[in-house]
């Protein structure tokens, strides 16, 4: 695939074949699940394709932890702007092809931080050095903040997950109509966006939905995000035939910290039971209490994760009811 970018061209793997390679597969799960005779070949076909990227990707790694962990693009003079960056390896991570654990999502992290971002408010949009000089403090927003907070979610880094949510629903929303803008400016109030943003408001809708609800390889996350002050004594969480990855839920937690517990109960109706290996249940309690006891449908449970506060529970049963004591 070819882009015509300053009258030169440029080869962009990480963008456009990383994502044609996760919506091939995509297709081809979904037309395998409804008995399409061309769902089994394109199966085979997306893992294949899959394959060769990942090939493509061994052969140009880049190990300089002061550079980007993957070129922008392979042909034509080098154009190192930060939509060039978002574009390039900052895409493998939303394809999967980088996973959250990888080196080189630390390396492409701090690369952002250092040439772009400059770590501001938990902001993960560029600054504009190009353009209008008037506004050199011009940040983009709701553009890529969702895909930092999901792996920073799953990486266990909650502080900086929530960073980025706050930022991003403080700086990254019109105060008036409450839709999402383009860009900012960090030292100017009367700066104004170019437009509303619609795609930055699908991303922020995202970034909720994924703050309770995010499907990661098999397991189904719950209030892997969620903030503390959410669980506040009093307060209730509620999600009602939420639709999942593998199937509809219904999700309700109830914070009784001021009597020493938490109450969490989860209805799970099972479409592809073979695709959830396990459930994690994030229970943040408000001031940071440790967890003494768990009950799981009034059974003394033991599988939990007392650092990180999170239950994990077996996806034999259809119906929880958790009690988390402290």
């Amino acid at each position: 695939f070819t882009i015509d970018m300053e009258h030169s061209l440029a080869y962009f793997l990480c963008f456009t074949d990383g994502y044609t390679c996760q919506g091939l597969n995509r297709a081809a799960e979904a037309l395998a699940e409804i008995g399409h005779p061309e769902g089994r070949r394109l199966l085979k076909e997306g893992a294949e394709y899959h394959q060769d990227l990942l090939e493509a990707m061994r052969r140009v790694r880049e190990l300089n932890p002061d550079l980007p962990p993957y070129p922008d693009h392979f042909e034509g003079p080098p154009n190192p702007g930060w939509a060039d960056f978002a574009a390039g390896a900052l895409s493998l991570v939303d394809t999967g092809f980088i996973g959250p654990q990888d080196r080189a999502f630390v390396q492409l992290e701090n690369y952002m931080k250092k040439h772009y971002n400059r770590d501001a408010a938990g902001l993960t949009g560029g600054l504009r050095k190009d353009g209008d000089l008037r506004f050199p403090n011009a940040y983009y927003v709701d553009f890529a903040e969702d895909i930092w907070q999901r792996c920073w979610m799953l990486r266990g880094e909650t502080e900086k997950a929530l960073l980025t949510f706050y930022s991003t629903l403080a700086f990254g929303v019109d105060r008036e109509t409450l839709g999402s803008v383009e860009r900012i400016d960090l030292f100017n109030q009367r700066y104004a966006p170019f437009f509303m943003d619609a795609s930055g408001s699908s991303r922020i809708v995202g970034m909720i939905r994924q703050t309770l609800l995010l499907e990661d390889s098999g397991i189904l996350h719950l209030s892997k995000g969620v903030p503390r002050r959410w669980l506040e004594a009093g307060k209730t969480i509620e999600l009602k035939d939420a639709r999942t990855y593998f199937g509809r839920l219904d999700f309700k937690v109830v914070s009784q910290a001021d009597q020493g517990k938490i109450l969490v109960d989860l209805t799970l109706q099972k479409r592809h039971p073979e695709r959830l290996r396990e459930i994690r249940l994030r229970v943040p309690h408000p001031r940071k209490r440790a967890i003494k006891q768990v009950l799981v449908n009034g059974n003394d449970w033991q599988k939990l994760d007392r650092v990180n506060e999170t239950i994990a529970l077996e996806p034999s049963e259809s119906h929880y009811e958790v009690v988390v004591k402290y």
